[in-house]
């Protein structure tokens, strides 16, 4: 088995997580790889050993997993843990999988619970070669949450230039760079510096600032919210159409320390609020695309695009309760359904006529006669 070999870990895609997670390698001296940004051949090839009815997140996963032992890793954190979803069950059968290929590698699964992350620790020391202390990987954790919430704000500075950018695309690669830049960080100091500079380096952008774009907040499943290629870019999609894009939760707020877990526990977090907003329509589940909603529609957006995985069951819920929301608290809702077989073609189609319904309700509320 692994045991007697070199350790080379690898990870799943999921937005800008790759960013810390190098940095937490790094810290510790761990080798990795990280696999291809999520693309066809990695999505067919995850098809391909999955059961057809399930979800696109895992489908994506076992082909970023499946891309990575060709790269050469044989260990790969696979995350598991109880919930409503069946994420948390998805190591189960990809230990299956690998095992029917004939794979040599080690799966490592650190348990999600109430959006923490249990047993970290004692699975940094397995990877690392040089037997780290518990506060070294403590400290590395730590680093690596701070670098996860500093690219979430740089990246909402970007959300916000894109739909203002004179040139599109402008603002992206200068993100690109940024990214690369703070995955290689190493110390606190040093990325408050990066994150200082990025922050300038986004406004330098040159932008049109008469302009005035719709406000969408995207809420849905985490996964399918975060990965560009599973949503079909929808972010950058939007943005060329000026719309500017915020996302109801962030990484950095799904992944938490114990901190935020007490506030929410007070009922002052994030998650209590989205909690709170719920109440009268999802009491008993995680409601958190229908808080999110509400909240929208609190925060003046002009309407709300929800992602959600084709099969996903605590969509299928939010989905059912979606259209009497969207009525009584009068906020228009768009729900794309995804998986491996969602055409951009028609994506676009729809979402480019949700943004004429938008527009001609911003100008009917300001008394602009519609064009024609």
């Amino acid at each position: 088995m692994v045991d007697n070999k070199k350790k080379i870990v690898s990870f799943p895609h999921m937005g800008n997580i790759y960013v810390p997670m190098q940095v937490l390698f790094r810290q510790l001296d761990i080798e990795y790889v990280v696999p291809p940004f999520c693309n066809g051949r990695g999505m067919a090839w995850g098809s391909k050993y999955s059961p057809e009815f399930v979800c696109i997140p895992y489908k994506q996963v076992l082909g970023n997993y499946l891309e990575a032992v060709e790269m050469g890793a044989n260990v790969l954190i696979l995350l598991g843990g109880p919930g409503n979803c069946r994420f948390g069950y998805y190591s189960i059968l990809q230990r299956k999988v690998f095992a029917e290929l004939g794979y040599d590698v080690e799966l490592l699964t650190p348990v999600i619970s109430s959006r923490t992350i249990s047993g970290v620790t004692d699975i940094l020391k397995q990877m690392s070669p040089r037997n780290p202390s518990t506060w070294e990987c403590v400290q590395a954790i730590f680093l690596a949450l701070s670098v996860l919430h500093d690219i979430d704000e740089v990246e909402r500075k970007l959300q916000w230039i894109r739909a203002r950018e004179i040139t599109n695309g402008s603002a992206d690669k200068v993100f690109e760079k940024i990214a690369d830049r703070m995955s290689r960080v190493t110390g606190l100091g040093e990325l408050k510096r990066v994150k200082k500079e990025s922050l300038e380096q986004l406004g330098d952008v040159p932008i049109d600032p008469k302009l005035n774009p719709l406000r969408v907040n995207i809420v849905g499943e985490i996964y399918v919210v975060h990965e560009p290629y599973v949503n079909k870019n929808i972010e950058v999609e939007l943005g060329k159409r000026r719309v500017e894009v915020t996302r109801a939760e962030q990484l950095s707020q799904w992944i938490v320390l114990s901190p935020a877990l007490v506030l929410d526990a007070l009922g002052l977090g994030h998650e209590a609020r989205i909690a709170r907003a719920a109440r009268g329509y999802l009491d008993h589940l995680h409601g958190e695309t229908i808080g999110q909603t509400v909240m929208a529609k609190r925060q003046n957006f002009d309407g709300v695009v929800h992602l959600a995985p084709f099969v996903c069951t605590p969509e299928i819920v939010n989905e059912n309760i979606l259209p009497r929301l969207r009525q009584d608290i009068d906020i228009p809702v768009l729900s794309l359904i995804l998986d491996e077989h969602t055409a951009e073609a028609g994506q676009l189609v729809r979402v480019e006529a949700f943004i004429d319904l938008l527009e001609r309700r911003r100008r009917t509320r300001a008394g602009v006669p519609a064009r024609r």
